[in-house]
């Protein structure tokens, strides 16, 4: 189960990452809005109320490569899932 929760997260952030790929604004202008939700130590928001995890690192680095501005949005994961499906991330 947690496996598939794992491959959930990346598909989830893999179309995230695709919906912004084909734009042709410059890299400094793209807003990419990450849903974060409660699953230490992967995804979580920590005690400072920021988002935090090994997801959340993979997300800030890809970011910093490509010239994103990240906002990272909190929910559950039924939030997240309804946000993507409204493309609000």
């Amino acid at each position: 189960m947690r496996l598939g929760r794992l491959c959930a997260v990346c598909l989830l952030w893999g179309l995230a990452v695709q919906s912004v790929s084909g734009q042709s604004a410059p890299p400094s202008s793209v807003l990419v809005r990450v849903g974060v939700y409660e699953n230490a130590p992967k995804v979580f928001i920590d005690e400072q109320g920021n988002a935090a995890g090994v997801f959340v690192d993979i997300i800030r680095h890809i970011g910093r490569v490509e010239g994103w501005q990240i906002e990272f949005v909190p929910g559950s994961w039924a939030e997240g899932l309804a946000r993507l499906e409204r493309g609000e991330i």
